[in-house]
């Protein structure tokens, strides 16, 4: 399977401890299905540097070595698993 990962910082492999906390379910790598999405998560992060990393993934394997966890869209599921907003998250 392809999955796209957008950004405003080039590099050449992921480093986990550089990766955002406050993301929705914490660190870590943060892909998407759809490379539309993936451009306007770059985009949207700087509107100036936007890279758009291509991978294929075999899925089995990978559930294999790390918790995997896979929304196909917003649900109740996933708004559960939603930690509490912040005072930071509503800063600007």
């Amino acid at each position: 399977m392809i999955y796209y990962h957008g950004t405003d910082q080039y590099f050449e492999a992921f480093v986990l401890n550089k990766s955002r906390t406050y993301m929705d379910f914490g660190s870590g790598i943060y892909l998407s299905e759809k490379l539309d999405h993936a451009k306007r998560v770059a985009l949207w992060k700087n509107g100036e540097h936007a890279y758009v990393y291509t991978y294929k993934v075999n899925l089995t394997e990978l559930k294999q070595q790390f918790h995997v966890k896979e929304f196909r869209s917003a649900s109740i599921e996933w708004s559960d698993l939603l930690p509490p907003p912040t005072e930071k998250s509503f800063t600007g």
